[in-house]
């Protein structure tokens, strides 16, 4: 899907992994009265019914608080809507479980300043510029943190899957931040599209699409597909017109 905006273009593609359900959630807005864009990319946690009906609703509600009121607030507002009442919920047959949850990455773009990236957990921000892709955010997972202290990789990816935070547990001091992110394209990825494909390779699809940013999502999805993950995966690429003065 894309939609094209006065100013920026917003491209996003979608898969469901080989679960019942697709818990990823991707959407796009623009504020007709400032020219804001915001993306975001959701990725919910289990796939059951009910996470796959919350996350496409929450992907609506906080692209629309981000435009108005900043990334790190619409994070936070998604938080405050996933936050269970209390640590269990019941389920109908009288079980408990917990309620439904994710992690997300957002993006916000004023018309005429540099971006801002806030997320929780491990979807990941990209940079196009230069010819190159470069990273903005750090997986905020166990095994990154174990590796931030040392630890070897074959110990440390046993562990990439736990988040150290969800949007749930979120406070005002677990939501990450990027400010300042001047890059003219940005792509959004959920864990399912970033960890199954490279660096070395998303830079070339991002390089073979330059100047094709739907088939640059699409692309991504599709190889990440391809490559047999069982988790579901989504890719938005946002692109300016023309990049912002330094």
């Amino acid at each position: 899907m894309d939609t094209d905006t006065e100013d920026i273009t917003v491209h996003i593609t979608s898969s469901k992994g080989n679960r019942p359900f697709n818990a990823d959630a991707a959407a796009q807005y623009r504020c007709p009265y400032t020219g804001t864009q915001t993306a975001v990319v959701l990725d919910g946690i289990g796939s059951n019914a009910e996470v796959a009906e919350l996350m496409p609703h929450l992907a609506y509600f906080v692209v629309r608080v981000a435009a108005r009121d900043g990334a790190w607030n619409a994070v936070l507002a998604a938080a405050h809507l996933t936050r269970p009442a209390f640590p269990l919920a019941a389920a109908a047959d009288g079980s408990r479980r917990d309620t439904p949850d994710g992690v997300m990455v957002l993006a916000h773009f004023p018309s005429d300043q540099p971006a801002t990236i806030a997320y929780v957990g491990d979807p990941r921000a990209y940079g196009w510029s230069d010819n190159a892709l470069h990273p903005l955010t750090v997986d905020l997972t166990i095994g990154e943190e174990m590796r931030r202290h040392g630890a070897c990789d074959h110990l440390a990816a046993r562990h990439d899957h736990q988040v150290l935070t969800t949007l749930g547990q979120a406070t005002p001091v677990t939501v990450s931040v990027v400010p300042d992110v001047y890059h003219q394209r940005v792509l959004l990825l959920s864990d399912g599209a970033a960890r199954t494909l490279t660096l070395d390779r998303l830079t070339e699809i991002a390089r073979e699409h330059e100047h094709d940013p739907q088939a640059c999502a699409d692309t991504i999805v599709s190889e990440a597909s391809e490559s047999g993950s069982r988790d579901d995966k989504t890719a938005v690429v946002v692109t300016r017109p023309a990049p912002i003065p330094l």
